[in-house]
């Protein structure tokens, strides 16, 4: 909507504010708003609580797998009440693991064999959107030191251990991901650009989650190719973990061509009947 400046004495600009927006949040004169520049915008906000999102949802028909990743959805887009209802009481397994390792502030607070309500205790948190993403950047650092140290000494106990960091990283990420969709990120216009991230760092997070469980299985024989393979992958993340900190526009060309030159590697360790051929596809896709 657009609104037109009016001019109140020599030096003051005003501007109306919908009134559907005065009365949604009850306000009335003398009340304070808070706002934030945000390139060329203004944003207008106010610490009264706006109503909270709730959502009912039929899981008949549906499998733990796409429960799982629904849930998630629906905690990343802003609900904060969400009421499943199923007729198999199996599926309340699902909801209750993502609820436990992957949703920052939520509780199922009502249960029975048939349906069960989960809610937001905890509030939304945004001020700690930056703290989180680059916590979740130097977990990404350790799990892949951790991984890369284990395989190293074939100590196959402590890879299981992944597993748990993958969790956290799934938690801090779903979380950072439902903040940027319900505030944005303070620099606006980098929001959809963090919230891409988010996912991309989730994503390298579960092949690492998947390689060590297969290692913890099949416990297979490491080529040293395939050592020095992941060594330069492990430097990879630590850089771009770097140049997330501080964004230099030199650093990022170099690590370009490094990712090129990194991507040449798998292609040979690919024709290396010596080498597994899932622990490669597990580094390629990181």
């Amino acid at each position: 909507m657009k609104r037109k400046l009016v001019k109140l004495g020599e030096s003051t600009i005003m501007i109306s504010v919908p009134q559907k927006w005065i009365n949604k949040f009850n306000l009335k004169k003398g009340d304070e708003v808070e706002l934030d520049e945000k390139d060329n915008m203004i944003e207008i906000t106010t610490d009264l609580k706006t109503e909270i999102k709730e959502k009912e949802i039929e899981l008949n028909g549906m499998d733990p797998y796409s429960v799982r990743r629904y849930l998630s959805a629906l905690y990343r887009t802003g609900y904060d009440n969400i009421s499943f209802r199923y007729d198999n009481s199996e599926l309340i397994k699902p909801i209750q693991e993502v609820v436990e390792t992957q949703l920052i502030g939520f509780e199922i607070i009502d249960q029975s064999t048939r349906s069960c309500s989960i809610k937001n205790l905890s509030g939304a948190q945004e001020d700690q959107l930056e703290n989180t993403m680059s916590r979740t950047f130097l977990l990404l650092n350790t799990i892949s030191k951790d991984l890369l140290e284990s395989i190293k000494k074939n100590d196959f106990e402590t890879i299981k251990n992944i597993k748990y960091m993958d969790n956290n990283i799934n938690k801090f990420t779903n979380f950072c991901r439902r903040i940027l969709t319900t505030k944005g990120h303070p620099k606006y216009k980098k929001t959809m650009f963090y919230y891409q991230l988010m996912g991309e760092i989730e994503n390298i997070s579960d092949e690492y989650s998947f390689m060590a469980e297969y290692c913890s299985e099949k416990k297979p024989k490491i080529t040293k190719e395939m050592i020095e393979l992941y060594e330069k992958i492990d430097q990879l993340i630590r850089k771009l973990n770097t140049l997330y900190m501080k964004f230099d526009l030199n650093t990022a060309d170099k690590l370009i061509m490094e990712i090129g030159i990194i991507n040449s590697m798998i292609r040979e360790q690919y024709k290396n009947s010596n080498s597994d051929p899932y622990i490669i596809s597990y580094l390629d896709h990181i």
